[in-house]
């Protein structure tokens, strides 16, 4: 039996809400894989026959195509899906039950036990359409994505959600962007810049604290429907399956200009002669220290390494050691380190003195706009609050003011000023963890 699957503009995806809200985590590649499954199986209703090289095309796989569609398969088939219900209770399935590449004709079904969020399915789903799924640059956008055509499917174009349920559902772990100004620039930032420029929707994003001054406990996104949709698919593309066998469809199914940025590690292993595929799938297991250490080992002995690639990959892999290449490698990554450090330590300085600046002009304006009276009582609280000694010596004095340095942080400390995160709300600054670790412990106590 042989069938055409279209990919067009009519083309939609059908899923239960619950598979939405699932925690788990995939790259890109293999969110595209899963997304193809999904609308695949719903028109075959079992297993899933399809050209390996036009999957390849579809999931954005480069070069070595047929090893790369391999990778991702696997690690979709190892990953678990967790499926949680407000009362507790949870289910856990794998993913995909089979999987296989024949002569060309690459084959995957969904695990049985998921098929009851792709089928038949009555209420409580989402459609979403198939090619702004696929066109979609990062796993976070993907996710969002999802979480805003659900919620304007419900007509909840404003929702709140915790963002400890924030990061599960997006399967960030807890040493991950730990600090919400990372958070902010690593994943949300990412995910409504990849949202709001290829898909049908626009969606915003603003932090809720606890309390005046509090810590942000939530997020409250705003999405709605776009007037005017982006065109994806420059015309109608299709794919066929088949029961036995498999028919070449168009090439090119989807306008793939929107790739994934290429990251240092990967890009250094393409300068070596890695493989796209190959180097991008590297480098998110790896390190990138530790991809420079084995680069740095494959330099180190040319005269014998007829196949650079090769060798380089099989180094990776099997942690290939070079004791005086390592050594010299780490040294040379150390004193960077600490070049580095002292560069980020001075930036942080310099932001934090232009916040205690701006913060310190806005005590000072205010001090000015007070009355003799209030500032007097003021300064009976200070003298109050001193031990004897510091009393003594304030009392000696015939006037003080703003400008002495205990009588100002006490007169700051009784009033609202802006924050330092509200600070680099308002100037736009994102902070790294690391960044995050130098004020905690370098600079803001001292």
């Amino acid at each position: 039996m042989n069938g055409i699957l279209e990919l067009d503009k009519k083309s939609l995806v059908v899923v239960s809400n619950k598979l939405i809200d699932a925690r788990y985590r995939l790259n890109i590649s293999e969110i595209r894989l899963f997304v193809l499954m999904i609308f695949a199986f719903d028109k075959v209703r079992g297993e899933v026959r399809m050209s390996a090289k036009d999957v390849a095309g579809i999931v954005g796989l480069k070069g070595d195509f047929y090893s790369a569609l391999k990778r991702a398969t696997q690690n979709l088939m190892r990953q678990i899906i967790t499926i949680e219900e407000e009362n507790g209770n949870w289910e856990a399935y794998n993913i995909t039950s089979k999987a296989s590449c024949i002569d060309g004709v690459f084959t995957i079904k969904p695990n049985p036990q998921i098929e009851q969020y792709l089928i038949n399915l009555k209420k409580c789903f989402t459609k979403y359409e198939l090619a702004y799924g696929l066109a979609l640059k990062s796993t976070y956008g993907f996710r969002l994505y999802q979480f805003g055509k659900k919620n304007l499917g419900l007509k909840k174009p404003v929702v709140q959600i915790d963002l400890e349920e924030f990061r599960k559902m997006l399967g960030i772990a807890k040493s991950e962007y730990k600090h919400i100004w990372n958070l902010k620039k690593k994943v949300l930032d990412v995910a409504q810049q990849d949202v709001n420029t290829i898909t049908d929707i626009e969606v915003s994003c603003r932090s809720i604290k606890q309390g005046l001054g509090g810590k942000i406990v939530k997020l409250e996104f705003t999405f709605s429907e776009k007037e005017k949709k982006p065109a994806i698919l420059s015309e109608m593309s299709t794919i066929a399956y088949t029961e036995e066998g498999t028919e070449e469809g168009n090439e090119n199914i989807l306008n793939r200009e929107n790739s994934a940025p290429i990251s240092e590690g990967a890009r250094l292993l393409l300068e070596n002669g890695i493989s796209e595929n190959v180097a991008i799938q590297l480098a998110e297991q790896y390190e990138t220290v530790y991809l420079q250490e084995k680069v740095a080992l494959a330099n180190a002995h040319g005269e014998y390494v007829k196949n650079k690639a090769g060798f380089l990959f099989q180094a990776i892999k099997e942690n290939w050691l070079d004791n005086d290449i390592v050594q010299e490698q780490q040294k040379e990554i150390r004193l960077n380190d600490e070049k580095r450090r002292v560069e980020t330590r001075k930036r942080v300085k310099g932001i934090w003195d232009r916040y205690r600046v701006k913060r310190d002009a806005l005590g000072l304006k205010k001090y000015e706009k007070m009355a003799s009276e209030e500032i007097q009582k003021l300064k009976d609280e200070f003298l109050a609050g001193l031990k004897d000694i510091f009393r003594n010596v304030y009392r000696k004095k015939e006037n003080f003011g703003y400008e002495d340095g205990m009588f100002q942080s006490f007169f700051l400390s009784r009033f609202t000023l802006p924050s330092f995160e509200d600070f680099l709300v308002a100037e736009e600054i994102t902070l790294s963890d690391e960044e995050q670790e130098i004020l905690e412990k370098e600079v803001r106590g001292k």
